[in-house]
């Protein structure tokens, strides 16, 4: 299974859970603190209780301030640790960085 993550302007870019769980965990290595994903503002929500959760694809949001702090923090490990660099990594940085905030599907 894989784990979708769409931006607000309709990109896409799709990864295992794994790769994903492995991404947050380097970002958090490197200093980001996550502030926690938000359900959608829907009726059908209300009455769910949420933690805050990256690791589902509940159709969650991550806000554009979060999902620039975890480029910044994956930056920081490439810099920190080059055998951590990649065309695919430096892709998905900047995927974030242009996302305004993302939905995890």
């Amino acid at each position: 299974m894989s784990m979708d993550l769409i931006g607000r302007s309709g990109q896409k870019w799709s990864l295992s859970y794994g790769a994903w769980a492995f991404l947050l965990e380097l970002a958090e290595k490197y200093g980001w603190q996550p502030a926690g994903t938000t359900l959608p503002d829907d009726p059908a929500y209300a009455d769910i209780p949420w933690d805050g959760d990256y690791g589902s694809s509940d159709f969650q949001a991550i806000s554009a301030t979060d999902a620039m702090e975890i480029a910044a923090a994956l930056e920081r490990a490439i810099l920190a640790e080059p055998e951590e660099d990649s065309d695919t990594r430096r892709e998905f940085i900047e995927f974030l960085r242009q996302s305004g905030g993302l939905v995890l599907a």
